[in-house]
């Protein structure tokens, strides 16, 4: 928790909350397309806590810690959802021998389906992600040989040709030249900005992020039919790229003008809470699908929809990211922290034989 930054953590949370959002739906224009920074926002971070730090030459290092910290999380959440979600119709079901026994005999079949296939809507995230921090340590190794202005120009290049891409299909024109980036345009934009080069224009993406905002926002309320056109109308065309860069800006920029203040200082009771909270928004990702399907069948806020939809919206996001973090923090500490620490143990002591055959030998 020492070298946690409470901004980033913020932001975390902010992500998690916009990703509850995108699928909750029904917030209006306005809010739906801030919930739509969410998704892009978590492989913005990915990319600026994590590329810096790469090293190709140290690639098993960095994938050993990914696979405890995101693989392992992933399969025993899949694992839930396959072996009792699933055959059970919940979480809230009477723990009966034979519903366990059924769970851990059906243990194979789950695994193939979490690693065949996405195991419930939103897992296709988990996909996307752990496919690009395959190549984190080499992209790294190639990103940070550019100069600033080097990187620059392909940021700019990057955005030029993903409108080539996403726009001309809305007037029916298409170039045999266009790019489709996918989603590392978000990795390669979340590396530029550790640079101290594009720290100093944190103002200018604002500008740049609320401008463009506020563009789609027109464009999507006078034009609808011409938007709908657009080939990535949502998370990776150029508008929604700028957009997440002056969100990201924004929250650095918030941190600098705490710093100059003396405010919220890491350390403090506030940032602790935080911190905690943040640390968990990966497995509020992982859960809240199903917390989403279960809260909206409880009925709850029925009421409260009929008076107003941006409310209820509003107090949904809300309540499925609590319920989310308390199932997150129960499942974690019981199961999924566990299992990490047996593969730890499990991989040192390997290690450590294997090391003590290569001296014995040697001798």
């Amino acid at each position: 928790m020492k070298n946690r930054n409470l901004y980033l953590d913020l932001l975390r949370i902010f992500a998690c909350l916009g990703v509850i959002g995108i699928h909750t739906q029904e917030g209006g224009l306005i809010l739906n397309r801030i919930a739509l920074l969410g998704l892009p926002l978590f492989f913005f971070i990915s990319a600026y806590l994590l590329l810096p730090r790469c090293d190709d030459e140290h690639v098993w290092d960095f994938y050993k810690k990914r696979i405890l910290k995101i693989v392992v999380p992933f399969l025993c959440y899949g694992l839930f959802y396959g072996c009792w979600i699933y055959p059970n119709g919940g979480i809230f079901v009477r723990p009966t021998l034979e519903r366990l026994w059924y769970a851990i005999s059906y243990i194979p079949h789950s695994l193939a389906d979490n690693l065949t296939a996405s195991i419930y809507f939103h897992f296709w995230y988990m996909y996307v992600l752990m496919g690009l921090y395959l190549f984190f340590p080499f992209l790294a190794k190639g990103l940070k040989a550019l100069s600033d202005k080097g990187l620059q120009n392909l940021l700019i290049l990057l955005l030029v040709m993903e409108a080539i891409h996403d726009f001309p299909p809305a007037i029916r024109v298409h170039y045999e030249i266009a790019m489709d980036f996918g989603w590392i345009i978000y990795i390669i934009f979340g590396y530029a900005f550790t640079r101290d080069y594009f720290k100093a224009r944190y103002k200018v993406f604002v500008v740049l992020g609320a401008i463009a905002f506020a563009f789609q926002l027109f464009m999507i309320g006078v034009f609808p039919g011409f938007t709908t056109l657009i080939e990535h109308k949502e998370d990776l065309n150029p508008w929604e790229v700028l957009s997440v860069c002056g969100v990201f800006a924004l929250f650095m920029l918030w941190q600098q003008f705490a710093e100059k203040r003396g405010r919220f200082h890491n350390g403090d009771l506030l940032s602790k809470v935080i911190g905690f909270v943040a640390n968990y928004t990966f497995s509020v990702y992982l859960i809240h699908g199903y917390i989403i399907s279960w809260w909206s069948q409880t009925g709850v806020l029925i009421d409260l929809h009929a008076f107003n939809d941006k409310i209820w919206w509003i107090v949904t996001v809300g309540s499925v990211f609590v319920l989310s973090f308390a199932f997150a923090l129960v499942f974690d500490t019981v199961v999924v922290k566990n299992i990490q620490k047996l593969i730890s143990f499990l991989y040192k002591t390997i290690v450590n034989k294997m090391g003590k055959g290569i001296v014995s030998y040697e001798h």
